[in-house]
């Protein structure tokens, strides 16, 4: 399944779509992130159509670097600015691959 995570610069989840996605994010330091629950970002077309990151305008002229570690599953974030560790004015998206979601049955209306 695909999802987005959306950070805050304390770390913080601001917003998983979908909300079920179980993803979570936590400051390792200025400018760093872990991401746990995920399993990489959605690959590039022709692959996929995965966008990796996005930055809001405020923080438009950090860069982004973004490792996975398959063992944990785990993404390492580091955003810097001018080589130095950025904190974010906003926020940072995120396009993972989570855990598909358990299917939920569909009742059928008794109504013709």
């Amino acid at each position: 399944m695909r999802a987005i995570i959306t950070l805050l610069n304390d770390g913080s989840t601001y917003d998983i779509t979908p909300a079920e996605a179980r993803l979570a994010s936590q400051a390792l330091g200025e400018g760093r992130f872990k991401v746990t629950g995920s399993q990489g970002l959605v690959p590039f077309p022709p692959t996929s159509v995965g966008w990796g990151y996005s930055l809001s305008q405020m923080d438009s002229k950090a860069d982004v670097a973004i490792e996975h570690d398959p063992a944990s599953g785990d993404l390492l974030v580091t955003v810097t600015r001018d080589g130095q560790p950025y904190r974010l004015v906003s926020t940072l998206m995120l396009h993972v691959l989570a855990d598909d979601l358990p299917d939920v049955p569909i009742i059928q209306s008794m109504e013709g």
